[in-house]
C-alpha cells in the first residue's frame, strides 16, 4: 500500500545541511546553480572523471527531463557537494539516490508533495532495492547502488535529518568464484608486479639512475605506496605533515577514498615509517619552488598574483609577458583579444595591459587549477586542505616536454602523470622504456599504480598476517574486499594455513589431527593434506576445488563441521543477517510454489534446503564463545571433509 501524508516544512537540520551544501557547491562548481536539475562535471575531469560528464537530478522512470522533487533533491545535492568524493563516485551516488526517489514516490502514490524526510522509513529503502532488482540490473550493480544509498542515509542521519537506521539488504556482495580455485588464483596472479619491476623501482628510488627532479618526486609517491598500501589517489592527497609520532608509535594520516570518513590514520612499523619519512623529506626538498608559488596563489585566491613584479607596473612589453608565462619568444601575440594591448607612442613595441592580463590568468586558473583557490580535499573539520600544504604538487605541465612547464600554476600531481611514468602513454615512454629496464623476456617492464596495492596486500597475507588485521590496517569495510588483492601462490597458501593452525587460529578436526601427531610428522602432514584455502568473510575452510566441488555447495552455514565464526566481527554478523533476509524471501517463494506445484519432491527439497540454511544461521547467531576466545565452532561434531586418523 502507498502512503500519502500531509507534508510538513523543512526541519532546521535540513535547512542547515542545505546551507552547508550550497556553500560547498559554490566553491566546487563555480558559475553553476545549485537549484538546477543537472550539474556539469567537466571542470573536475582532472580529478579522474570517466564516463558521463553531467550529474542528473531527474527521474529515472521518465524521459529523463522530469526533475526530482526539490525537498528530496536539495538534501542529495548538499550531500554530494560536501562529500569530498571524486566526480565519478558522485555520479554513482546520485544514481543510487535517484532509485531511492523512485521508491519514495511510488510509496506515496506519486504525490511529490507528500514526501517529507520526517516520514522517510526503511520501507522506502527496501522498495528501492526491489525496484533495482526488478529492472534486471545485475546483482553486483544492485549491491553497489545499495551501498551508495546506505552511505547517503548514514550521512543525513548524522546530520539529524532522519533517524538512524539498521539496514539489511537482500542483495549479497557478489564475488567471483574463480577466487575459490587454485587455477583461478594462479591466473589472477598476473595482476602482481614482477620481481624485475620491484627491483627496478628500488634502483630508481636509490638514485642509481639520472632522473629528472619530477621523476624523483614520483618515486617518492611510489615509495609511500609500497610502505603503506594506500591507493594512488590517497597517496597523492597526503599533507606535508602526514607522518606523525604519537608516543612510541608512528601513524600515517590520509584522506580515505570510498568512504564518508574523510581522515584516517594508519599505524606503521618503524621500518615503514623510516621509508615514509625519507620519501616525505625528499618530496619537500623537490617541491620547494612549486610550494613557494603555491603559497602565493593561496594567499590571493580571487586575484591572480604576478611573481616578482612591482605592483605599480601597469603595462608589460611582449618579451616580459613571454618570460612571465613561460612561452617561447614572440608567443604573447597569441593571447586572446580580451587581454588588451596597445603600441607605444615613442616606439613600435606592443604593451600589454596588466589588469586584463591578470583577469585572463585568473579565469584560466579557475578552469585548470581550481585546487589553488578551493583546496585539494575536505578535512575532518569541514575545511579544505590548501594546495601549499599538500605534499605532492608540481608546476602545471612539469616534465611534459611537448607543452613546457607553466611557471604560474601549481597543481596536485595527477593519476595520469603517475600512469604515464609507470606505463607510458601514446608517444611518451615509461621510465622503464627510457632506461631500458626489462622483464626476463626482454620486453620493457610494464606496471600500473594499482598493482602496488595488490603487491603490498599479498605480501602481508603471505607473511601470515590475518585477514582481520589487514582489513583494519587498510581500513577496509569488509574482509571480502581483500579477495581481489591477495594473490598467493599454492606454496604461500600452504605456509599461511600452517601458521594459522600452529597459532591456533584454525581449529576443528584437521587442527586436532595436527596436534595429535609427533612433532617431526606435523609439517609433512600439512604439506600433503592442506593444498588450498577457501577464505570467505566468515572464516577459513580447507578444500581443494580442483579435485572436487565444495560438499556444501559453498553454503558454509549448512552445518559444516569445518566452519568457524568470530562473534566480535560485525561484518560477519551483518553478512549472516543479509543472507537470512535473502534466504527468507526465497523461502516464501518456495512455500508458494509448493502450494501451487505438482512437482512435489523437487519443491519439497528446495524448501528443506532453504529451511536448513535458516536453521544454520540461527544456530550460528545463538552460539556463544567460551574461555578467552571470541571464535566459535557452531557445528562442532558435525561431519567435515577431514576425519580423525584411527
Amino acid at each position: 500500500m502507498g502512503i500519502v501524508k500531509a507534508a510538513a516544512g523543512p526541519s532546521a537540520a535540513e535547512l542547515a545541511f542545505i546551507e552547508r551544501g550550497n556553500a560547498a557547491f559554490t566553491e566546487l562548481f563555480p558559475g553553476q546553480h545549485f537549484e538546477h536539475s543537472s550539474w556539469d562535471l567537466r571542470h573536475l575531469k582532472g580529478a579522474g572523471l570517466a564516463g558521463d560528464v553531467t550529474l542528473h537530478f531527474t527521474r529515472l522512470k521518465t524521459d529523463g527531463n522530469q526533475p526530482i522533487a526539490t525537498r528530496f533533491a536539495n538534501i542529495v545535492k548538499a550531500y554530494l557537494a560536501t562529500g569530498g568524493k571524486a566526480s565519478g563516485t558522485m555520479s554513482l551516488d546520485a544514481l543510487g539516490c535517484r532509485w531511492l526517489w523512485e521508491a519514495c514516490l511510488e510509496r506515496r502514490a506519486h504525490e511529490e508533495s507528500a514526501f517529507t524526510w520526517q516520514g522517510f522509513t526503511k520501507d522506502d529503502v527496501e522498495r528501492a532495492e526491489e525496484l533495482m532488482i526488478a529492472s534486471d540490473m545485475n546483482s553486483s550493480s544492485v549491491y553497489r547502488r545499495c551501498k551508495n544509498i546506505s552511505l547517503f542515509l548514514r550521512a543525513i542521519s548524522n546530520a539529524g535529518i532522519i533517524a538512524p537506521m539498521e539496514l539489511v539488504f537482500r542483495t549479497p556482495r557478489t564475488d567471483s568464484l574463480d577466487r575459490l580455485t587454485l587455477a583461478g588464483q594462479e591466473a589472477r596472479a598476473d595482476m602482481m608486479p614482477s620481481e624485475e619491476a620491484i627491483h627496478g623501482l628500488a634502483r630508481l628510488f636509490n638514485d642509481e639512475f639520472d632522473l629528472t627532479p619530477f621523476e624523483r618526486l614520483v618515486m617518492c609517491i611510489v615509495a609511500i605506496m609500497f610502505a603503506s598500501g594506500l591507493r594512488i589517489n590517497e597517496t597523492l592527497q597526503l599533507a606535508t605533515n602526514a607522518l606523525r609520532k604519537e608516543g612510541e608509535k608512528f601513524f600515517l594520516y590520509y584522506f580515505k577514498s570510498k568512504s564518508k570518513l574523510r581522515e584516517e590514520k594508519m599505524a606503521l612499523s618503524r621500518k615503514q615509517a623510516n621509508l615514509v619519512d625519507e620519501a616525505i623529506r625528499r618530496a619537500l626538498e623537490l617541491t620547494g619552488p612549486a610550494r613557494k608559488r603555491a603559497m602565493e596563489l593561496v594567499a590571493s585566491p580571487h586575484s591572480f598574483p604576478l611573481p616578482n613584479i612591482d605592483d605599480e607596473k601597469l603595462e608589460f612589453q611582449s618579451e616580459e609577458v613571454d618570460t612571465l608565462l613561460g612561452l617561447a619568444p614572440q608567443s604573447s601575440h597569441k593571447l586572446p583579444p580580451e587581454v588588451l594591448r596597445r603600441r607605444a607612442s615613442n616606439s613600435n613595441r606592443v604593451l600589454f595591459d596588466r589588469a586584463t592580463l591578470q583577469k585572463y590568468l585568473q579565469a584560466r586558473r579557475e578552469k585548470f587549477a581550481l585546487e589553488t583557490t578551493r583546496g585539494v580535499t575536505l578535512r575532518a573539520d569541514g575545511t579544505w586542505l590548501p594546495i601549499d600544504e599538500a605534499l605532492f604538487i608540481s608546476f602545471r605541465y612539469e616534465n611534459n616536454a611537448p607543452r613546457g612547464t607553466d611557471p604560474l600554476l601549481v597543481k596536485l600531481i595527477s593519476q595520469q602523470q603517475i600512469g604515464t611514468f609507470l606505463g607510458g602513454h601514446d608517444d611518451l615512454p615509461s621510465i622503464f622504456e627510457r632506461l631500458n629496464l626489462t622483464e626476463r623476456n626482454g620486453k620493457p617492464i610494464s606496471l600500473n599504480a594499482h598493482q602496488i596495492r595488490h603487491y603490498v596486500t599479498s605480501k602481508a597475507a603471505g607473511a601470515g598476517i590475518s585477514d582481520a588485521h589487514i582489513m583494519r590496517w587498510q581500513r577496509r569495510e569488509h574482509t571480502g574486499d581483500l579477495d581481489a588483492y591477495i594473490h598467493l601462490t599454492k606454496e604461500e597458501r600452504v605456509t599461511r594455513l600452517r601458521e594459522h593452525i600452529k597459532s591456533g587460529r584454525v581449529t576443528g578436526e584437521i587442527a586436532t589431527m595436527y596436534f595429535q601427531l609427533a612433532t617431526d610428522e606435523r609439517d609433512v602432514f600439512l604439506e600433503n593434506v592442506v593444498q588450498a584455502i577457501h577464505v570467505t568473510h566468515l572464516g577459513f575452510c580447507v578444500h581443494d576445488f580442483n579435485t572436487a566441488p565444495c560438499p556444501k555447495a559453498l553454503n558454509c552455514v549448512k552445518r559444516c563441521g569445518s566452519y568457524l565464526h568470530d562473534t566480535t566481527d560485525k561484518q560477519q554478523r551483518n553478512s549472516l543477517l543479509r543472507l537470512k533476509v535473502m534466504n527468507t524471501h526465497a523461502l516464501e517463494d518456495a512455500e508458494r510454489a509448493r502450494k501451487e506445484s505438482t512437482q512435489g519432491a523437487l519443491v519439497e527439497e528446495w524448501v528443506a534446503d532453504l529451511k536448513a540454511t535458516n536453521d544454520g544461521i540461527d544456530q550460528i547467531l545463538r552460539t556463544v564463545p567460551s574461555g578467552d576466545t571470541s571464535v566459535v565452532a557452531p557445528f562442532k561434531g558435525k561431519p567435515s571433509r577431514f576425519e580423525p586418523l584411527e
